[in-house]
C-alpha cells in the first residue's frame, strides 16, 4: 500500500487517493514482472518469454486507462490542492512513465525472440546480463521508493543511474567490436544494439518517476538541477 496523506473531511476521498496510488504500484509491479521476463528472453534467447511479454501488453494498457480515468475524476470532483494535487500529479505523470517502459520493454523482449532464432551466431556478453540486472533492480527500488514516498532513496536511486549508464557503455563497445570482427553478425548485432538501448531508457523513466516523488513530498521539482548538489535535510 501506498504511504500518503489521509485525515480529509471525507473518508471516501481518502479511499480514493489511496486506490489511485495501489494502482499505480500495481501496474508498476506488472511492468517489472514484463522486464524480468523481457531480459531473460534476451539473455537466454527465450521466445517463449517474449511472447509472454507481447501477451501481457494489454494488461499494461487496461491498467493505464483505468488510473487516467481515475485521476480525472478526481481532479474533476474533489479539486485537490497542495499535497493532494501533487499526489494525483504524480500518479499521472509516473503512470505515464511506465507506459513508455512497457513499451521499450516490449522491443528488448522483440529483440530477445529474434535472438533465440540465431542463438548459435550471438556471442555471451557478460556486460549484458550485468546491465539487465542492475535495470531490474533500479526499477524494483523505484517502486518500493513510490510506495513509501520516501524522496531519499528516491534521490539515491536517481544518482545509481549513472552506473547503469556505465555498463551500457561497456556493452555497447563489446557489440561493436564484435560487428567489426564478424561484419555478417551486423543484422544479429543490431537487434542487440536496440534491446541495450531500450533498457537505457527504462532506467532513464525509472529516474523520471525518483523525479515525481521528490517532487510530491518536498514540492520541488529537481528536473534539471544538478543532481549532485542537492541535498534534503528531515
Amino acid at each position: 500500500m501506498v504511504e500518503m496523506i489521509e485525515g480529509h473531511y471525507s473518508t471516501k476521498y481518502d479511499v480514493e487517493l489511496a486506490e489511485l496510488g495501489n494502482q499505480t504500484l500495481e501496474m508498476g509491479r506488472l511492468i517489472e514482472s514484463q522486464l524480468k521476463h523481457a531480459t531473460n528472453a534476451l539473455v537466454r534467447g527465450d521466445r517463449m518469454l517474449a511472447q509472454l511479454v507481447a501477451d501481457n501488453e494489454v494488461l499494461v494498457n487496461r491498467l493505464e486507462v483505468q488510473i487516467d480515468k481515475n485521476s480525472t475524476e478526481i481532479l474533476a470532483r474533489r479539486q485537490p490542492t497542495a499535497g493532494d494535487l501533487r499526489f494525483v500529479l504524480m500518479v499521472i505523470k509516473t503512470v505515464n512513465d511506465l507506459e513508455r517502459m512497457g513499451d521499450e520493454i516490449s522491443r528488448v523482449a522483440l529483440m530477445g525472440s529474434r535472438a533465440a532464432q540465431n542463438a548459435e551466431n550471438i556471442p555471451v556478453f557478460e556486460d549484458l546480463e550485468v546491465l539487465c540486472n542492475r535495470v531490474l533492480k533500479l526499477l524494483n527500488r523505484t517502486l518500493k521508493a513510490f510506495e513509501k514516498t520516501d524522496d531519499s532513496a528516491s534521490l539515491a536511486l536517481i544518482r545509481t543511474d549513472k552506473k547503469v549508464d556505465k555498463k551500457f557503455r561497456n556493452t555497447l563497445k563489446e557489440i561493436i567490436n564484435w560487428m567489426m570482427a564478424d561484419p555478417d553478425s551486423v543484422p544479429d548485432a543490431v537487434d542487440v544494439l536496440w534491446a541495450i538501448r531500450s533498457l537505457e531508457r527504462v532506467a532513464d523513466r525509472t529516474c523520471n518517476i525518483g523525479e515525481h516523488i521528490i517532487y510530491f513530498v518536498k514540492g520541488e521539482d529537481i528536473r534539471h538541477l544538478d543532481i549532485d548538489e542537492i541535498e534534503f535535510g528531515d
